[in-house]
């Protein structure tokens, strides 16, 4: 697997408007998007869809069949971005986050 963890900016007008980081598994043609971001003020404007479309081309000219990518359950936003993106729910991943003194959650 490659991971890239150096962003890849998106611009408008020569300004900063969002960033995406993605790994790559050219051996099972698999990618998974590890970093996503549109900047609060430029939200709504249509750069995140640009932005996913551009790495969708990009991902398309390798060969990759499947994305995958993790949304938090706190953000609904995110989840109906990605879902008008055409991504579906494929498995749940529960955590649970414990304090080892007490034997708490």
């Amino acid at each position: 697997m490659v991971n890239n963890r150096q962003p890849y900016w998106a611009l408008a007008d020569e300004h900063r408007v969002g960033f995406i980081a993605y790994s790559l598994d050219r051996e099972k043609r698999s990618a998974s998007i590890d970093n996503f971001y549109v900047l609060p003020s430029e939200r709504r404007q249509g750069y995140g869809t640009v932005i996913v479309q551009a790495v969708y081309a990009c991902l398309d000219r390798l060969g990759v069949q499947l994305i995958e990518l993790n949304v938090r359950r706190d953000t609904p936003q995110a989840l109906a971005f990605w879902e008008s993106q055409g991504f579906r729910i494929a498995s749940y991943r529960l955590h649970q986050y414990r304090d080892p003194k007490t034997g708490t959650s």
